[in-house]
């Protein structure tokens, strides 16, 4: 398996990941638009061509927004969403200008908060009707390692 970044040949399957994994998938055009910008930020997991997971996000002056994180069912609880979101927080570039990550997640999505939490996320907030179908997500915080 190779994390590597996005690029255009990626884009089906991260879209068939997103079908699998969420209630209000993005489609071709959301993806698309995003990868156009200057300040998107991804990456994909991929085994003989075919995406197991992605990440992706953007960064804008010293905070890195993570938008989406999606790994296949048959590889969730494997360690490939840890492998990405470090390989992503490492490319995006916690040794550098970024000062903090946020992401949002569903109040119901235990194993996905459980991840961030490991990785030292913590709660600031939360959004009500966040999500299309009206639930509250959490917004989380990471803060960049101190460096001495």
């Amino acid at each position: 398996m190779e994390i590597r970044p996005l690029s255009a040949m990626d884009i089906s399957g991260v879209l068939a990941v997103e079908r699998v994994c969420f209630s209000d998938p993005w489609d071709f055009a959301m993806l698309a638009e995003m990868m156009l910008s200057p300040v998107f930020r991804a990456l994909v997991a991929v085994e003989q061509r075919e995406v197991l997971g992605f990440v992706l996000g953007y960064q804008v002056a010293d905070e890195l927004q993570v938008a989406d994180l999606g790994v296949k069912p048959r590889c969730q609880r494997q360690g490939l969403g840890r492998a990405l979101m470090e390989q992503y927080l490492k490319t995006n570039d916690f040794g550098g200008r970024v000062q903090s990550v946020f992401l949002e997640v569903r109040v119901s999505n235990a194993p996905a908060q459980g991840l961030y939490r490991s990785m030292g996320f913590y709660e600031i907030g939360q959004r009500s009707r966040y999500y299309s179908d009206g639930e509250d997500a959490l917004v989380l915080r990471l803060d960049a390692p101190e460096t001495k």
